[in-house]
């Protein structure tokens, strides 16, 4: 088996690529710096994947995207040609070479009014990045048996920004002042790593979800922190979010039903704090 992993230098492609390349299995890494900063990764930028020379190979993971959820806000036509345009080009002209296409998504393709949506509920997007989520599945899930779609929740790791920067104040006796109103569902990135890899060996069509089985705000999140460090909770000094974290991209809900990813997958259900506490041991 021969994979591709797009996007092979951001957080998830990055582990990815090393999970296969461990393994023992032939895998191809691509990123949209030029070539001359790449390393052993090839070039592919999804902006003008119409013009790219694709290696052949069994399977790919598109990690690659614009993510930032304010960019994507701000700049809708120029987040879209990467997100569902470029994507979706580089998705048809794999699945008709025969390549078993996977594509992440994300919770935020509901409106987060509901805990643990099933996959099987109509998407309700109240973001443009949620948007552009939701038609990138759409034209994956019509390429058939030749592709699935992932949908995340929060992936977290000891380099997660956040909350190692917390982790570290914390730690040196300073205040961290998380957001209110704001949860997440976090899962640990070697989790879904093993379960993409897994997926990849299945070839599994249709859409799966991988989430914990709960909520837990930031600032709960902050406590469970302070907690695992042995710092005050009095550090913890929560505030009001900031103007530019509107609130249709911080829905009160954001875990997703994780029953078909249990079954094929081998998924293991996990709690949110339980999650945060894994992920500061790994």
């Amino acid at each position: 088996m021969t994979v591709l992993v797009v996007g092979a230098d951001g957080v998830i492609g990055r582990a990815l690529y090393a999970h296969l390349k461990q393994a023992n299995i032939d895998v191809i890494g691509s990123t949209r710096r030029p070539p001359s900063a790449s390393g052993d990764l090839i070039h592919l930028n999804l902006a003008t994947v119409e013009r790219a020379t694709l290696s052949p190979a069994s399977a790919a993971v598109i990690c690659a995207g614009a993510t930032s959820l304010a960019a994507c806000r701000s700049a809708p036509d120029a987040t879209r040609a990467i997100n569902v345009e470029g994507s979706l080009a580089l998705a048809g002209r794999l699945a008709a070479e025969g390549t078993f296409v996977v594509a992440l998504s994300t919770n935020l393709v509901f409106d987060g009014q509901r805990p643990l949506r099933a996959a099987t509920d109509p998407p309700q997007p109240q973001s443009e990045y949620g948007r552009q989520k939701r038609d990138l599945e759409d034209g994956i899930i019509a390429l058939g048996a030749h592709s699935a779609v992932v949908r995340l929740t929060k992936i977290v790791s000891p380099q997660t920004t956040l909350l190692r920067n917390w982790r570290d104040s914390l730690q040196r006796g300073e205040v961290v002042m998380p957001f209110l109103g704001i949860v997440m569902s976090p899962i640990p990135l070697d989790r879904v790593i093993a379960a993409l890899a897994r997926l990849l060996n299945l070839r599994s069509p249709g859409i799966f979800q991988l989430s914990a089985t709960d909520e837990v705000s930031y600032v709960d999140t902050a406590n469970i922190m302070a907690d695992a460090v042995v710092a005050s909770r009095t550090l913890v000094q929560p505030r009001p979010p900031s103007d530019d974290i509107i609130s249709a991209e911080r829905p009160p809900f954001t875990s997703l039903d994780t029953a078909r990813a249990c079954a094929e997958l081998n998924w293991r259900p996990i709690t949110s704090a339980s999650a945060l506490m894994e992920s500061m041991r790994a």
